[in-house]
């Protein structure tokens, strides 16, 4: 079995970029250490793409899992020749926020 290649897409990496800008405020070597954290799961969803939790409740057709990273929700969905990261929420927000 060959592996997929993980695709961020351009929201999620704007997700990465938004809690980057975020945390860097207080320590640029902390928000280093968090987004590494967070692209570090890649290599769990390469070999384990089934391995997360079904994501209920998104206004969304296709079935998306998500992987829990310090507060962070990683939402991706797996296609036929790809995994595809689709977000990134921050899990201390409003759950009702994930949708936008």
């Amino acid at each position: 079995m060959s592996l997929k290649e993980v695709v961020w897409t351009a929201k999620a990496f704007k997700d990465l970029v938004s809690i980057y800008n975020l945390i860097a405020q207080d320590s640029i070597p902390a928000a280093k250490k968090v987004v590494n954290s967070i692209l570090d799961r890649e290599e769990q969803l390469k070999s384990q793409p089934t391995s997360g939790t079904i994501q209920r409740g998104l206004k969304l057709k296709k079935e998306y899992r998500f992987l829990i990273q310090n507060h962070y929700k990683i939402i991706y969905r797996e296609g036929k020749t790809n995994i595809y990261v689709i977000k990134v929420f921050d899990t201390r927000q409003n759950p009702k926020k994930i949708n936008r």
